[in-house]
């Protein structure tokens, strides 16, 4: 601090101060850094971590939705009904199942979110559900973001911000169709 304020001894009130703003901004900074990475909506008991959509495939009006967590913290069991966006014409829930090596989808109507439970919603997830967005005026591109309300049976609606990014452990869309 002597090196910026010369003349200010390290006893007084003025450098206390500035220290004290210092390390505020530093905290600020921080925690500004965090939030950017991560984010989540609360839903009454339920709680909605890190929703985010993959890219569309070059040409494809379709995209798919995808939350870090769906976890119900409550003692009653819930069910999330639905999902809307301006951002489409359509949308389904769908069950997703890996666990026999090909991919098998099921439409489902809603999404059981069992008491005390965390629910797969990752794109990643052997067994799990993802939201299947259809009617997309252009495809999805990494770091386009849009507004998604779900509404729970319990829980009732809630907004979220849903961020397009490329998982980490998948082929970049620009490269799924080079052979």
């Amino acid at each position: 601090m002597r090196v910026f304020f010369p003349l200010l001894g390290s006893g007084s009130k003025k450098f206390k101060v500035l220290a004290r703003v210092r390390w505020a901004l530093l905290v600020a900074a921080w925690a500004l850094c965090a939030s950017a990475h991560a984010h989540g909506y609360d839903a009454r008991e339920v709680r909605i971590e890190h929703p985010y959509a993959t890219p569309s495939q070059p040409s494809e009006l379709s995209a798919q939705v995808y939350f870090r967590a769906l976890k119900n913290r409550g003692h009653r069991p819930d069910k999330l009904l639905s999902a809307r966006t301006s951002l489409t014409t359509g949308m389904s829930w769908q069950h997703i199942d890996t666990t026999h090596g090909a991919v098998r989808k099921t439409t489902v109507a809603s999404i059981d979110i069992p008491a005390h439970a965390d629910v797969p919603m990752r794109h990643n997830s052997p067994q799990g559900h993802t939201l299947t967005l259809t009617g997309l005026p252009r495809p999805l591109a990494v770091g386009d973001r849009f507004s998604l309300w779900l509404r729970f049976e319990q829980a009732g609606e809630v907004e979220v911000k849903v961020v397009v990014q490329q998982p980490t452990d998948a082929v970049p869309t620009h490269l799924k169709h080079l052979h």
